[in-house]
């Protein structure tokens, strides 16, 4: 959602300022997560078409240089008649940097992009359908992209769940119930992906458990959920920089849980009736 890449980038204040147009020797990328579920996609059959739709810019000139290589998904045909509204949803996911940015920017980001020279800005979009029924469909993007330099680089993943009857959209802090318990199990599948990860090593219980809420974390850290046919995956999105700002780590990562190994974590919300007809 563009007000979530908003909040990221102006939350990170001092550390996108100071940083902008500088080399960082000491920063750690991590554009792709991980990639292990980049082979899940599940699809149930269906009424109603799944299309990829396509957004492709790229032009250099004096202060601005832009790329953009966009891919989401769109709905056809659903019963409800619902395809603009759930359409509308998928298309924001996926242009939340490319409208904020560039698009649609917000008189902030005019403000601070009209002072600066040799501006690049881009963002490369990739999605995944990870569950569709003829009543749910969950799918996760990946952005990776630049914030008006090459060394501004960032990742996020986001997920949308939503419900085709009604074009409503679930966020994480409708669907878990947080307990320290579920925040132990995420930080160490986090943990078991990258032993040296420094959001999973450094970063107090508390961050973890705002982020369930659906906190954007010091305009840092924020947390989604999605569904495949096994499971539930909770994504995690981070900008580290330590408080000496001599480790910096950008990326994102996913962690899976089992239908029952989750069944404990899951609110009242119908969407877990709704996958149990």
């Amino acid at each position: 959602i563009a007000h979530q890449s908003l909040h990221f980038f102006f939350l990170l204040g001092k550390v996108v300022l100071l940083q902008y147009g500088e080399k960082f020797n000491n920063l750690r990328m991590f554009p792709q997560g991980n990639s292990r579920f980049s082979h899940v996609r599940y699809e149930a059959p269906v009424s109603y078409a799944v299309r990829t739709e396509k957004y492709e810019e790229k032009s250099e000139e004096t202060k601005l240089s832009v790329d953009f290589d966009i891919e989401y998904p769109q709905v056809e045909g659903l019963p409800s008649g619902k395809d603009q509204e759930v359409n509308q949803i998928l298309r924001d996911a996926a242009m939340s940097s490319a409208d904020l940015f560039y698009l649609q920017p917000a008189e902030e980001v005019q403000e601070f992009f009209s002072s600066q020279d040799n501006l690049y800005l881009a963002s490369e979009v990739d999605y995944k359908v990870t569950y569709m029924d003829e009543n749910l469909l969950s799918v996760v993007f990946t952005d990776h992209y630049f914030l008006g330099s090459m060394y501004l680089e960032y990742s996020d993943l986001r997920a949308r769940i939503i419900n085709l009857e009604t074009a409503e959209q679930y966020e994480i802090e409708d669907l878990i119930v947080s307990s320290p318990e579920l925040i132990r199990h995420w930080r160490m599948g986090i943990l078991d992906q990258n032993p040296d990860s420094y959001p999973g090593k450094e970063l107090e219980d508390n961050v973890y458990e705002r982020m369930l809420t659906g906190e954007i974390v010091d305009g840092r850290y924020f947390a989604n959920l999605f569904l495949d046919k096994n499971g539930v995956w909770i994504g995690f999105t981070y900008a580290f920089q330590s408080d000496d700002g001599q480790r910096i780590e950008r990326g994102w990562t996913t962690v899976p849980f089992a239908w029952k190994e989750f069944a404990p974590y899951e609110s009242d919300h119908k969407m877990w009736d709704i996958l149990k007809k």
